[in-house]
């Protein structure tokens, strides 16, 4: 009896109250069970007193047990059909709650569009002299990082959070930049890319990186990011759809760079090309 009184004091209305609430614990012992679903529920250690009857008088049949097996382990519905099964935990768990919750929350659109990314290239191959005596070597994800800190500023609707249908624009533009690990992603953060400089970026990628492989990364390294970059490039895949991490409401999205004929003023000629992805609210 849980008492509702001063200091948890059990009072007269806590004793009517205990004697008028049915013996759940007594109508469960006494509930009739088939053999079958006795022998089912021991053989997979299900506490029958959980199982819901649903034959004459609450009788708890073999069905009874088949579904609550099948909600505790959904691979069991499948019979010989599984060769294995593995549950969502920890960082997978996270990453397909998260994807979920994005899904239902929003209204997304993407665009894609092909960038010729001739010139980024051509930047990055200057570069590699120029960034010798730090010991660094270009990447295109630098650049990308560095336009797109540039884009965000103009187009600040893009940097911002969405909660309870208030749209909160950003002071700060901060970018997620997607890395893989063994069990999926992890977002770091780069902060204030439109203030910094190609190389600082650069050098903060790097960092990122280092601590992503050393799973050294902090909680300050992975927040406050309004806005997310994911690139597929090293997977040689073209164009995807990427998912908005909310409370953010854009993402971009990276495909390879390759070379393809293209036609400039009237000539076909050999440029390096991207795709680039926007998933938006």
């Amino acid at each position: 009896v849980t008492g509702t009184g001063p200091r948890g004091r059990i009072t007269e209305d806590d004793i009517r109250a205990a004697m008028a609430a049915p013996d759940t614990q007594s109508s469960a012992e006494n509930r009739q069970i088939v053999p079958k679903a006795r022998q089912l529920a021991r053989q997979h250690n299900i506490d029958l007193a959980d199982v819901i009857g649903t034959g004459p008088g609450g009788r708890v049949l073999l069905a009874d047990v088949e579904n609550a097996l099948s909600a505790s382990d959904p691979a069991s519905a499948y019979g010989d059909a599984v060769a294995e099964s593995t549950p969502l935990t920890g960082l997978r768990k996270i990453i397909s709650d998260r994807m979920s919750l994005s899904v239902r929350s929003m209204a997304q659109v993407t665009l894609t569009t092909e960038i010729d990314a001739t010139e980024l290239v051509k930047l990055r191959e200057t570069l590699v002299s120029r960034w010798r005596s730090d010991r660094l070597r270009p990447m295109d994800q630098d650049m990308i990082v560095a336009a797109t800190g540039d884009a965000l500023k103009q187009h600040p609707r893009l940097n911002a959070y969405l909660q309870d249908d208030t749209v909160m624009l950003l002071k700060d533009v901060n970018i997620g930049v997607a890395m893989a690990v063994p069990d999926g992603l992890v977002v770091p953060v780069v902060d204030c890319v439109d203030q910094a400089s190609l190389l600082d970026i650069a050098k903060r990628l790097r960092e990122l990186a280092g601590k992503t492989r050393d799973n050294s990364l902090t909680i300050e390294d992975m927040t406050g990011a309004g806005f997310t970059i994911t690139s597929l490039s090293n997977y040689d895949i073209d164009v995807f759809t990427p998912l908005v991490d909310p409370p953010q409401v854009a993402i971009l999205g990276i495909g390879r760079i390759s070379q393809k004929p293209v036609a400039v003023d009237g000539e076909i000629v050999v440029r390096s090309t991207m795709h680039a992805s926007v998933t938006f609210d």
